[in-house]
């Protein structure tokens, strides 16, 4: 049977990944808009590669979005896609420490670190 406290979790976790999957569609639709608007006449060139600017680098993409350039907007809103549950795993290990469930805390622990390990390119 669920707690209030469980229901309360539930609610709260669905409110991170509503908002984070929101967020992020409305950031790459405004971003997509943008592109398009500007690039409405562009022929690509597929002939040789050209590399698409600092997009690896946080920085890079705050100084982009900072400056309204539209692929570093949609990057901006991938970046928050992919924080979102990242975000979730967070909630729910300050959750069940807040319910005193140690043994779901832990693990959502381990799993927080996990995914902190692999995003900083450390790898497992």
């Amino acid at each position: 049977m669920k707690s209030a406290a469980d229901d309360g979790l539930d609610r709260v976790v669905g409110i991170v990944l509503r908002t984070g999957v929101t967020l992020a569609a409305a950031i790459v639709l405004i971003g997509g808009v943008a592109w398009l608007a500007s690039h409405n006449r562009v022929v690509p060139d597929r002939h040789k590669f050209h590399p698409a600017g600092r997009f690896h680098e946080l920085g890079g993409i705050v100084q982009g979005v900072l400056t309204l350039e539209p692929l570093y907007v949609i990057q901006l809103g991938l970046l928050i896609l992919i924080a979102t549950p990242v975000i979730r795993v967070l909630v729910c290990a300050i959750g069940f420490g807040a319910e005193r469930d140690w043994t779901y805390a832990l693990i959502s622990t381990i799993v927080l670190a996990l995914l902190a390990f692999s995003i900083s390119g450390s790898g497992i």
